[in-house]
């Protein structure tokens, strides 16, 4: 895993791109499948490596490959993976590994087998209150060592939190590298307090 490096955006020179399905990353290693989705900065993929396991890899999207601060994107979403790393818990998706293909720094990270926490609300109404607490414990769990870690989810929403198939227990996933201050206001209604509260320079925080 490559946890310590640095971009020399002197000879960084991408072409833009996402992958199709069958794509092939690390010489074959991994395989995507198919995509995941893609929000105001990232893209996700479903892939397979070469043992057939799933696992998830993410890496900045094509709006930011267009952005001339592209540079700086991927500085920080390479340290923003390095610290993710270092974040072992049984309710955040873990990292596998920080790979970097076709110009790109990507996570792989754990596939989780579930649905996310909107989807189950959406088709089975509102969680009993037992069960809703539990996963509203683990989540702060999550981001209680997340922050001792010096980071911000900054995307803490019910799409962002995954159920794990026939067991109660969440995890969270999809972090958001550092971004623009407004960026909270295509987010459906979503609003993560930790972004108001850092670009006010206060403690941070998330709701």
């Amino acid at each position: 895993m490559c946890l310590y490096a640095t971009i020399d955006t002197s000879v960084v020179n991408l072409s833009i791109m996402t992958w199709a399905s069958g794509k092939q990353l690390q010489g074959g290693k991994y395989r995507i499948e198919q995509e995941l989705g893609a929000g105001g900065f990232g893209i996700t993929y479903c892939a397979k490596d070469n043992n057939g396991r799933y696992v998830v890899i993410k890496t900045l999207n094509e709006q930011v490959q267009r952005r001339p601060d592209f540079s700086k994107f991927q500085q920080d979403f390479l340290n923003e993976a390095i610290k993710l790393a270092k974040c072992t818990h049984s309710h955040i998706a873990r990292i596998d590994e920080v790979i970097h293909e076709d110009g790109l720094w990507c996570i792989v990270m754990e596939y989780i087998d579930g649905e996310n926490l909107a989807y189950r609300v959406e088709n089975q109404g509102v969680l009993p209150e037992a069960e809703a607490l539990r996963y509203i414990q683990q989540i702060g769990e999550a981001l209680t060592l997340v922050h001792n870690h010096g980071l911000l989810h900054r995307d803490v929403k019910p799409q962002n939190i995954m159920l794990r198939a026939n067991e109660t227990e969440a995890v969270l996933i999809s972090y958001q590298v550092k971004e623009s201050p407004l960026a909270f206001l295509n987010n459906n209604g979503y609003h993560p307090l930790a972004k108001e509260m850092m670009d006010k320079a206060c403690k941070s925080a998330n709701l």
